[in-house]
């Protein structure tokens, strides 16, 4: 099933334990509207981890379905 889920933050210090918002290794797909986010596949940043900038995302390759926790790295310019 086709899924959309959007997250709006101001907050560059902004990160997300997936499973606590019961979305944990549901992602196969990003669109990133601003700034430049880390996705990572275990909670707290570990595992395998990507960094992706303003773009969008069809497939997340080794991470598809295997998010736990996402951050901002960077605001937006």
């Amino acid at each position: 099933a086709n899924m959309r889920w959007s997250i709006l933050t101001p907050d560059a210090s902004a990160w997300w334990d997936l499973a606590e918002l019961r979305f944990a290794g549901r992602a196969s797909s990003v669109i990133v509207h601003e700034g430049t986010w880390q996705l990572c596949t275990e909670p707290g940043f570990r595992g395998r981890c990507a960094v992706f900038e303003p773009g969008r995302y069809a497939q997340l390759a080794s991470l598809d379905d295997r998010v736990s926790s996402m951050r901002q790295l960077r605001e937006p310019r």
